[in-house]
């Protein structure tokens, strides 16, 4: 058997709205698993909130997050921090410009400048996880967490302001900036990515780009699209997202995501059921 590394990005690929792992996922999943497959999700989430989706699939499921600054393998933990320098920069760039700022720690979310609506939505998320949601009310607030924090996002839905913050944070040359959607940035360490996690998770299990399968539907997840030859793109994601992938899936409403690789790995409908049977 020839063995593959599978890994797939979380919120528009692998659940949808609802924060639920579909039943045909996780028979998908466990039946690749059970095939000897390396699986892993990789998501901008903190740890807690990845491994809260990963425990729907396996209670050891490995997992890339926070885009790429951690590496969670069983219980095995490699992380990379963004650094005390680059969390108080964010602090004041985004005071400065009035946008939302969101540091996130393995288990914690910081904010400020959030309003009421986006704290609900960061609540609604955490339900059900032992995951705190702390604001931070002045700089020193921000500097007695700063050597806890993995990457940060800025958040704002006035496209003028976020224009400027991010300007502001690429002539700091302190992170590497992405987006999951065009109303944040991401903020991960210097060089670090979904792709540079990636790469490590490829050479510790000596399995090339050939036989690595990607799944994506953000500009976050498309630097991981160059690491494999199957790179797959949500069929509602971004254009710019599709042009950088070589197929693409359903979208995850209808189970893109597990229908993709039933075709690619032919399992069938008496395997899945065999599977979720034991």
């Amino acid at each position: 058997m020839t063995r593959y590394l599978i890994v797939t990005d979380i919120d528009g690929t692998l659940i949808p709205k609802s924060q639920v792992v579909s039943p045909l996922t996780k028979a998908v999943f466990a039946k690749l698993r059970e095939d000897g497959h390396e699986t892993y999700i990789a998501s901008g989430r903190l740890l807690a909130l990845a491994r809260s989706i990963g425990d729907q699939l396996s209670p050891d499921m490995n997992i890339i997050c926070s885009n790429g600054a951690v590496i969670a393998q069983g219980r095995r933990v490699n992380k990379q921090l963004l650094g005390e320098k680059a969390v108080m920069t964010a602090f004041d760039v985004c005071h400065e410009y009035g946008v939302a700022l969101r540091l996130f720690s393995l288990k914690d979310t910081y904010h400020a400048g959030s309003n009421d609506e986006m704290i609900a939505h960061m609540k609604w998320l955490r339900r059900g996880v032992d995951t705190g949601t702390i604001q931070l009310t002045s700089r020193e607030d921000a500097a007695k967490i700063a050597d806890q924090i993995t990457n940060g996002l800025a958040v704002s839905r006035d496209a003028k302001q976020l224009s400027l913050a991010r300007q502001a944070f690429e002539q700091t040359g302190l992170y590497n900036l992405s987006a999951s959607n065009p109303y944040n940035i991401e903020l991960i360490p210097k060089g670090i990515s979904k792709a540079t996690a990636l790469r490590q998770v490829q050479q510790q299990l000596h399995i090339d780009a050939t036989h690595t399968v990607v799944f994506g539907n953000g500009l976050n997840d498309a630097p991981m699209f160059s690491e494999a030859q199957t790179s797959v793109a949500m069929a509602d994601s971004p254009q710019a997202v599709i042009d950088q992938a070589s197929t693409t899936a359903l979208p995850v409403d209808a189970d893109g995501v597990p229908k993709f690789l039933m075709k690619m790995f032919d399992l069938t409908e008496d395997e899945l059921q065999e599977v979720r049977s034991k």
